[in-house]
């Protein structure tokens, strides 16, 4: 996995304070000279920032009342969504629930670790249950939108090595960039709606993203998938490589993993918006080729039927069907 400009580390910057609006250089040298998508470049500095500049809404202060002010918008501002919320006020409760989860993995893993076991499993199913949360969200508040599926995925060494990892992380980015392909040619083939409204976004987001996961360490990682950027599809970037086990780390590990999430559910809104106003017949992921299924699953989803069968496929070709077991043994064995 490629490198990244400074700031690729678990551990906060000493920069001062810094608003990534104070700081649109910084912004443009990731996009123009490192080639990250705008996506990834938000990502990437919030990431970094984590700690100095706001990232949650007022009222979560109350919740976590002993991180610094600094991790919050201004009590003025009391509506305003973090860059970690749901997407309502009425969501509050299971979305602090949901991060508190993220939380609370360090103490667990330390656990673990202390009895000899490998918290690879707990690190996965606390991610997936995250990851499920913020679809389960916009399902619950934002109608219409019951069939998003963001672009992330999620995948562990299973006690093979943090080399199988990355090797089954290339992979599955690499079947993921192809659907992404494969969506653009069906929007360059789509006739845009002339009455599409004026604020609606020229394109969808190009970004994907990955996490990692090998024992008590994950890899936050994503891809730009244009042919422009990456003509080979072997440009991963690592936003940032986290450890579990490390005792001050918990909160902004947890900051960290909540970031990508929201960052891949905030683009699948935005994508879902843009079929909606442009009248544009969604793409179906699941239009594709027999034993081509693997390409679909992310690692963190409901599992679509490997038959021909499909059931109350929504909009954009997903349903809900069987949970996957979040102790399952490793897909690629």
């Amino acid at each position: 996995m490629s490198a990244v400009p400074e700031g690729d580390s678990q551990t906060l910057v000493s920069a001062p304070p810094t608003e990534l609006e104070d700081d649109p250089q910084e912004l443009d040298d990731l996009v123009n000279r490192y080639g990250f998508s705008l996506q990834e470049a938000l990502l990437f500095l919030r990431i970094r920032n984590r700690g100095h500049e706001p990232l949650m809404p007022a009222h979560w202060q109350v919740d976590f009342g002993t991180m610094p002010d600094s991790l919050f918008f201004d009590a003025e501002v009391a509506n305003e969504v973090g860059h970690i919320d749901s997407i309502t006020l009425d969501g509050t409760f299971s979305a602090t629930n949901a991060f508190r989860g993220l939380v609370g993995l360090g103490c667990i893993v330390r656990g673990k670790m202390e009895a000899k076991k490998d918290p690879e499993d707990r690190i996965l199913a606390e991610i997936r249950k995250y990851v499920r949360w913020s679809v389960e969200d916009v399902k619950k508040h934002l109608p219409g939108n019951n069939d998003i599926y963001p672009r992330v995925v999620l995948v562990g060494s299973y006690g093979k090595g943090s080399v199988h990892c990355e090797n089954k992380m290339h992979r599955k980015l690499s079947d993921l960039r192809r659907i992404v392909l494969r969506e653009s040619a069906h929007l360059r083939d789509a006739p845009l709606s002339p009455n599409a409204p004026a604020s609606t976004p020229l394109t969808t987001s190009s970004t994907i993203y990955g996490i990692a996961v090998a024992g008590p360490v994950v890899a936050l990682v994503t891809m730009h998938c244009t042919p422009e950027a990456d003509p080979q599809g072997t440009k991963i970037k690592t936003m940032v490589t986290l450890d579990f086990s490390d005792t001050m780390m918990d909160f902004w590990n947890a900051v960290a993993v909540a970031l990508l999430v929201i960052a891949a559910r905030e683009d699948e809104l935005e994508r879902t918006e843009f079929y909606k106003g442009h009248d544009i017949k969604p793409f179906d992921i699941h239009n594709i080729e027999d034993g081509d299924w693997d390409e679909v699953r992310r690692g963190w989803e409901k599992t679509p039927l490997k038959s021909g069968r499909r059931e109350s496929v929504g909009p954009l070709g997903w349903s809900p069907l069987r949970a996957v077991d979040d102790d399952e043994d490793d897909p690629d064995a």
